[in-house]
């Protein structure tokens, strides 16, 4: 079966306790080659402090990550 939908871009969703920080982009030659969704889920632990959307992950901090489509096309 030949793949019939394109996708252009992905971005990563963070979450901390089960809840939902926010979305940084991932850079264009990002290749989700480990699925998406609940499948490109991923468990880190913050080596420094970054900030997402409006809220900062600290140093040590718990997180996880899930790999999401941001838009796609139709292929003919």
């Amino acid at each position: 079966m030949t793949e019939q939908f394109e996708h252009l871009g992905y971005q990563a969703e963070y979450y901390i306790e089960g809840k939902y920080i926010g979305i940084l982009p991932c850079p264009p030659s990002f290749e989700a080659s480990y699925g998406t969704g609940y499948e490109s889920r991923m468990d880190h632990i913050a080596r420094q402090d970054f900030k997402v959307g409006k809220r900062w992950i600290r140093k040590g901090e718990k997180y996880w990550t899930m790999i999401i489509p941001t838009c796609g096309k139709l292929l003919k």
